[in-house]
């Protein structure tokens, strides 16, 4: 669209929102639908949207994340290969993306161990001495 000095400015015309619902999983001939309201944090994502079709939010799909579609659970899709995407049924719904990765458990689990013998070997060195 223009020049500013040596670099040039380009328009994206295929821009979507952050997060929008798509009718089917193909990314090139949707017709896609806004959702109604979002609020984003990093760690978790509401999302209040009407199916049925593909929510999708433009974000990389990675594990860790969990999704529940009016507390229930649901199952993460991959949308294009790249984003994270829930399918919605019919009618209006609150969807919940949380992250929570199974490695802060474990290092939380490991934390909790190594703490413990920690203690535990000073406690005996306490005692004998």
């Amino acid at each position: 669209v223009g020049q500013i000095g040596l670099t040039w400015l380009y328009e994206n015309e295929s821009l979507r929102p952050r997060a929008w619902v798509a009718e089917s999983a193909n990314l090139l001939v949707d017709s896609v639908r806004e959702v109604q309201e979002i609020l984003w944090t990093p760690d978790r994502i509401g999302i209040k949207a009407s199916g049925p079709g593909w929510l999708v939010i433009s974000e990389v799909h990675y594990p860790g994340w969990r999704a529940l579609i009016d507390g229930e659970p649901a199952s993460i899709q991959p949308y294009a290969e790249l984003f994270r995407s829930v399918y919605l049924p019919t009618g209006d719904h609150h969807v919940v993306f949380s992250f929570s990765p199974l490695s802060v458990h474990l290092g939380l689990a490991v934390g909790l161990f190594s703490w413990f013998f920690a203690l535990m070997a000073l406690w005996r060195v306490r005692k004998t001495a």
